[in-house]
């Protein structure tokens, strides 16, 4: 019986996991696929509801630096860390490739301070890595639907567009320009 009990519960386990979408194997987070399907979901609520949503790209800059100087194994331990330090109460983090993820944010009551929360968890996960002697930044671009995108691929578009901006400010001031 009990044997019965936890094969139940492993297939109920692996059915929620399923529904929620693929999940990246380094980092745990929820992969690309699972993103897509979350934003279905949030713009078909939105056209019942009305309720909107904040979305935020991070690119973690500095991965190749670290893979080159330290190798393969602390790359993946910065990249689980991230990761850990990117979950927070009412947001979902997603993986979307090697040094990109995504943050979600769904019906929030204020979508400024909800951008806001994603830039100061963004900062508070890159400090994190800083102290553990990992030299990277992170860039974030945020955009709302419908605020800045009236669906979820126009508010992927602007907030990565928005993310490579930044990028370019931080390599335009490096650089003196």
């Amino acid at each position: 019986l009990e044997k019965a009990a936890s094969c139940l519960s492993a297939a109920l386990t692996q059915e929620a996991r399923l529904e929620a979408g693929p999940s990246d194997s380094l980092t745990g987070l929820l992969a690309r696929g699972a993103l897509q399907q979350a934003l279905g979901r949030a713009d078909q609520q939105r056209a019942g509801a009305g309720l909107g949503y904040v979305l935020g790209v991070v690119k973690l800059g500095g991965l190749q630096q670290v893979r080159d100087s330290y190798g393969h194994v602390h790359a993946n331990h910065l990249l689980r860390e991230f990761a850990r330090q990117l979950k927070a109460p009412g947001l979902t983090a997603y993986r979307l490739d090697g040094d990109e993820y995504a943050l979600l944010h769904l019906w929030p009551a204020l979508p400024e301070v909800a951008a806001q929360d994603l830039a100061t968890l963004v900062a508070g996960a890159a400090g994190a890595l800083h102290r553990l002697g990992y030299p990277v930044e992170a860039a974030l671009g945020v955009a709302s639907v419908p605020e800045d995108a009236p669906e979820g691929v126009g508010a992927l578009r602007a907030a990565r567009r928005r993310r490579a901006a930044r990028e370019r400010e931080r390599r335009n001031a490096r650089q003196g320009r």
